[in-house]
């Protein structure tokens, strides 16, 4: 292809709330980007499970890496937009610096990471967008000061979101990366408002213009069924417990911004904020001893969930009532591997 002109390239993998890979899938549907190179899987995924339909063993591969380009029309800044499908089990480092290789042969000047905050912000309120820097005396910092983005002033980020800055530091390549606000309580659902709020910021940032209504679509959708979720899991929790749901998360994970532990999973799976039903209900699904009426409704939300988003965060609440989450975890998020 053509080269590509001062390009920027923006990185995000499946994590908590579906943030930074729905913010970064935003751009590649909204741009028009095409896909221009992939990383080789081999020697950084294993094959952990494997399809069945009607008992037949479905296609097999290993999840994929994916460049997209943008080539800006007004020939500013052209964009280099990697879509990661997972994060490896082993040797993340190695795997980064294997995007940088690619990334360097098609020009990029520049690394910017999307991800996910966990934090205790109502579903109504607009969510921030933090951002840390790669070392650079400060001119990164004035450049996201311009464009309204706050720094985050200490943390960690987990996963490969904060892992190929710091390979791209090693190299002395500029990255940023930007973190967007969720509810905590809620990990595990997809999150366009903090999606929007991030292509946002990276806007700004970058000079562009995107259009955002297919995310304001589904801000409308989903914030509904998290303020019923929310108010749902108070009036179960109620008393200490409705203050627990409203209050930080406990001191060991305050500083753990995102995100990302599972390899293949679209969110770490970390339940923060008290979403349990209770050590009564939690000992009962780890003993299997859901009752049968329990089991039926599940699974008949579990069914309804493959189409209808709303079911989804009923099947979550209703998992939570039962502290059975853990014990349907991998098909829960799956449902969202899917509509990815």
């Amino acid at each position: 292809m053509e080269g590509l002109r001062h390009p920027w390239l923006v990185a995000a993998w499946p994590g908590m709330g579906v943030v930074g890979f729905g913010a970064a899938a935003h751009l590649v549907n909204a741009l028009g980007a095409r896909p221009v190179a992939e990383v080789d899987p081999h020697g950084y995924f294993e094959l952990e499970r494997v399809q069945v339909s009607k008992g037949v063993l479905q296609r097999v591969r290993l999840p994929r890496t994916v460049f997209h380009a943008w080539r800006d029309p007004a020939g500013r800044r052209d964009l280099l937009v990697l879509l990661g499908e997972a994060q490896p089990q082993a040797h993340g480092y190695e795997y980064c610096e294997e995007v940088l290789r690619t990334a360097r042969d098609l020009g990029i000047e520049r690394v910017v990471t999307f991800a996910a905050m966990a934090a205790v912000i109502d579903p109504r309120a607009e969510p921030r967008v933090l951002a840390v820097t790669t070392p650079d005396e400060g001119a990164l910092q004035g450049e996201l000061a311009g464009a309204g983005v706050p720094v985050l002033d200490e943390g960690e980020i987990g996963g490969l979101n904060g892992v190929l800055l710091a390979a791209a530091a090693a190299q002395g390549i500029a990255g940023v990366g930007l973190l967007g606000e969720f509810p905590y309580f809620a990990t595990s659902l997809p999150n366009p408002k903090a999606s929007r709020a991030v292509v946002e910021s990276f806007s700004r940032l970058a000079g562009l213009t995107v259009d955002l209504a297919a995310l304001d679509a589904q801000v409308a959708e989903v914030e509904e069924g998290l303020i019923e979720l929310l108010e749902r899991l108070e009036q179960e929790a109620g008393g200490e417990e409705t203050e627990r749901l409203r209050a930080p998360p406990p001191p060991d994970d305050e500083e753990l911004v995102d995100e990302d532990e599972g390899a293949e999973q679209p969110a770490d799976g970390a339940e923060a904020g008290g979403a349990e039903a209770g050590a009564a209900g939690a000992g009962a699904a780890e003993a299997g001893a859901l009752p049968r009426e329990a089991r039926a409704r599940i699974e008949a939300l579990f069914e309804r969930a493959r189409t209808d988003r709303q079911a989804a965060l009923e099947l979550k609440a209703e998992l939570d009532r039962h502290g059975a989450f853990k014990k349907y975890e991998d098909r829960f998020l799956d449902l969202f591997k899917r509509a990815e």
